[in-house]
């Protein structure tokens, strides 16, 4: 589990940080994994700093282009094939990296990085397909995101009980817990 920050101060400022190196042109994605732990200097603050940052950057481009609206949960894996959901309110990096997007996409100055990070979110990947699909922002436009699954935060980062052997054996779950499904139907792959 991760270290707690010390203040939102803190976080604000690793987040900001974090989003410097993100939107570096032609960055490698090994060099932002390391940049980015030596930032956090917890593997697991770094893998959420990673992945969180760019979803609020997409959220913000698409409901700017194409009015979409953006999930209010997200999802992290208990293994065993089950997820829990969350609300976005229970990241905190979430708010600050939504903070910026918000500043990011009404300047010129940062029009460049804003594109930069919001690529690297699954919305914005999920837009580039159905656009390469032959779909128009207007055909889009109103639509809602599906909650975003993290694969590689784990649902106790968030305060989720692991998953007990009887759970899987029964096939009994706490409340909130799903099986994952693909947007077409099938199952997604198993969780750590």
């Amino acid at each position: 589990m991760t270290a707690p920050l010390s203040t939102s101060n803190e976080l604000a400022s690793l987040v900001s940080r974090t989003i410097d190196i993100l939107c570096e042109p032609g960055i490698a994605d090994e060099d932002v994994e390391a940049r980015v732990l030596m930032l956090a200097g917890d593997a697991m603050l770094r893998r959420r700093l990673i992945e969180w940052i760019p979803e609020p950057f997409g959220y913000v481009l698409a409901a700017h282009v194409a009015q979409m609206v953006p999930p209010k949960t997200f999802a992290a894996p208990l293994g065993h094939e089950r997820w829990q959901e969350f609300p976005i309110k229970a990241e905190p990096i979430f708010e600050f990296a939504l903070v910026a997007a918000v500043e990011m996409i009404h300047s010129t100055e940062n029009e460049q990085a804003f594109k930069a990070i919001a690529a690297r979110s699954s919305s914005s990947q999920l837009m580039s397909l159905a656009l390469d699909d032959g779909k128009t922002l207007d055909d889009l436009k109103g639509a809602a995101l599906n909650p975003v699954y993290f694969l590689g935060i784990p649902a106790t980062v968030y305060g989720a009980r692991p998953l007990r052997w009887w759970h899987v054996l029964f096939g009994s779950a706490p409340k909130g817990l799903m099986k994952a499904k693909s947007a077409e139907g099938g199952e997604l792959p198993s969780t750590p």
